[in-house]
């Protein structure tokens, strides 16, 4: 299960996808979600592995968040 943490737009952080995050200025762009087994990080949606950089570290997967599914960006 996945819970936005905060996705405000015109975010201005540095902070690449993967990366722990806690507040909505620490990311790049997209969110900052925690998941279940896997905490809070920085994410972006996608709509494959591609989209999400380095597809050895990070892929396009199907969350639930609140009933509603997201795909999103997580670390593998």
């Amino acid at each position: 299960y996945a819970t936005p943490v905060s996705a405000p737009a015109g975010s201005t952080g540095s902070q690449p996808i993967g990366a722990p995050c806690t507040a909505h200025n620490q990311w790049k762009t997209g969110r900052c979600v925690s998941v279940t087994g896997l905490g809070d990080f920085c994410s972006d949606p996608c709509c494959r592995d591609e989209d999400c950089g380095d597809i050895a570290q990070f892929g396009c997967r199907a969350l639930n968040s609140n009933g509603t599914g997201l795909l999103l960006c997580v670390p593998l």
